[in-house]
């Protein structure tokens, strides 16, 4: 048996693992989604996934982008990304391009179609943040 494997064995027989709800990985999975059952909504009432809006954004802050750097920056794999970003092409809302400086890098950029569709979700986005802060205050 693995020396790790005895280690953790070890530790685990003597009591010193906090239970799973209470470690910090699972708070802050809660806390997501926490955040996101307010969001989920307008994304749903405009036709985005989480993950296309995060795709979405990121491109918007950075500019075209390779894929590489477009999966870590919207925290999506690979294999995830690539379905999006099909999807998001389809629907005309990012375009396909090769860089200028080096033919064999693919760049993800936006359409005129995609930046009219961030700004609705903004502007939908700004309409929820003013709802919650105004039902907040009424509870004071």
């Amino acid at each position: 048996m693995p020396s790790d494997c005895l280690l953790n064995r070890k530790f685990v027989m003597m009591g010193n693992l906090r239970p799973a709800r209470l470690t910090l990985p699972i708070a802050l999975l809660r806390a997501r989604e926490v955040v996101m059952d307010l969001f989920r909504p307008m994304l749903h009432a405009h036709g985005a996934t989480e993950q296309q809006w995060r795709v979405l954004s990121v491109i918007r802050e950075a500019g075209a982008t390779d894929a590489t750097a477009l999966a870590r920056n919207a925290c999506i794999l690979a294999p995830s990304l690539s379905r999006v970003v099909r999807t998001l092409e389809v629907r005309g809302m990012i375009s396909l391009g090769r860089d200028m400086n080096d033919a064999r890098r693919g760049l993800i950029g936006l359409t005129p179609c995609g930046e009219i569709f961030i700004a609705a979700l903004a502007a939908s986005n700004g309409k929820l943040k003013r709802g919650r802060v105004q039902s907040r205050s009424t509870h004071f």
